[in-house]
């Protein structure tokens, strides 16, 4: 009964997926200079690591678009939806989903029923890896009932999210993930001279294929990979991402012992580190030159590296 309910799953997915050049912009050796087109901001951006306890969900607003970067656990969507209308959102832009584990998707089935969504990207995903998980049927059975345009991201891309800001997909893509935390979509967001990385739980072996990207890797801040668990933020990544600031989503207590203390010696050495489960939601705003950074206990202003 579950393999049929998931292959009924896959054919709702099919049947609702928008074109990938709707969501996913396939850029070139031109990208570099689209980055410096966009070096003098307009309009400020402000990502926001919601506290979702033991899991993720990000909120990205610039210039009237709402975009919501993961969801955390099914527990968690009041939380988020709480989140949502607090910040003043009524509809999103889109979703991004980075993998299909429930940490990362489950509260959307909340968010779904309460807010409209434009579009819902998620990553293509091998057959072998899709969720057989209760949760998981639901969503998709919300993604039917509300007539969510789904968009399968299965390339780099960039989209445009303001005057101000641009969305990179720079990975997500082995040719044989060993499981679902390699299949994370890679999430770069560039206004002016700041930057942001997000990882999902991408692991070591998507980290040393990140690192052949070289200049274009480097970031602000990065949302270290998997709650800080000490698979993912390893060495050769951290050099060539260079972040002047990161940021870990993680739960109060959690039974996994996250962060790693291995991990927060390897990113403490590159600037400050911002934590859900030691200062709630932690917001950053900039103008293109510098980043503020509010949370309960927090004012601090970061200056990106000089290239």
């Amino acid at each position: 009964m579950m393999k049929k309910r998931r292959l009924a799953g896959a054919v709702i997915l099919l049947g609702l997926l928008a074109l990938l050049a709707l969501g996913c912009l396939l850029y070139g050796d031109d990208l570099r200079a689209q980055f410096a087109a966009r070096r003098r901001p307009t309009e400020p951006l402000t990502v926001t690591i919601l506290d979702v306890g033991q899991g993720s969900a990000a909120l990205v607003q610039t210039g009237g678009a709402d975009l919501l970067i993961d969801c955390g656990e099914r527990t968690a969507g009041a939380a988020v939806c709480d989140a949502l209308r607090e910040r003043g959102v009524t509809r999103l832009t889109a979703v991004y989903v980075t993998h299909l584990h429930t940490d990362h998707y489950g509260g959307l089935i909340e968010v779904l029923d309460r807010f409209p969504v434009e579009e819902l990207i998620l990553p293509r995903t091998p057959d072998d890896l899709l969720p057989t998980a209760p949760s998981y049927e639901t969503l998709l059975d919300r993604i039917e009932a509300h007539r969510v345009p789904v968009t399968l991201c299965g390339a780099p891309g960039m989209r445009v999210l303001s005057e101000s800001a641009i969305l990179t997909v720079l990975d997500g893509f082995l040719p044989a993930p060993d499981g679902l935390n390699n299949t994370s979509l890679v999430l770069r967001i560039d206004c002016g001279r700041t930057s942001f990385l997000i990882t999902g739980d991408a692991e070591k072996e998507e980290e040393a294929r990140l690192a052949d990207i070289g200049s274009l890797l480097r970031a602000s801040v990065l949302v270290a990979g998997h709650h800080g668990s000490d698979t993912s933020s390893r060495q050769a990544f951290l050099n060539a991402v260079r972040p002047v600031a990161s940021t870990i989503s993680v739960g109060r207590d959690n039974g996994y012992h996250l962060p790693s203390p291995r991990v927060i010696e390897r990113l403490a050495a590159f600037g400050p580190i911002y934590r859900t489960d030691q200062s709630g939601a932690i917001s950053f705003s900039t103008d293109g030159r510098t980043i503020r950074v509010t949370a309960d206990g927090i004012d601090d202003v970061l200056t990106p590296r000089e290239e």
